[in-house]
């Protein structure tokens, strides 16, 4: 995720954090793994805060600036 700037690669690697973060919150599961990376991972996430996306003219892919907005909101909320 770290500088990735293409818009797909993003909404995924937004979409694969927040299902890792729901494996280390499922029963019988210790969230410590995940608590001694949460700093790292809210760094790296912030550097997409705000979102700044204007797609391009005819983009075939339709991902707009909410859905950028959107993806991030949801993972920033899911870690712990």
């Amino acid at each position: 995720v770290d500088g990735e700037k293409d818009p797909r690669c993003l909404l995924a690697s937004f979409q694969l954090l927040q299902a890792a973060v729901k494996v280390y919150h499922a029963p019988g599961v210790s969230p410590a793994q995940l608590y001694a990376q949460a700093e790292e991972v809210v760094e790296v996430l912030s550097c997409y805060f705000p979102v700044s996306f204007t797609p391009p003219k005819n983009d075939p892919f339709k991902i707009t600036r909410d859905d950028l907005a959107r993806g991030l909101q949801a993972c920033m909320a899911s870690s712990p």
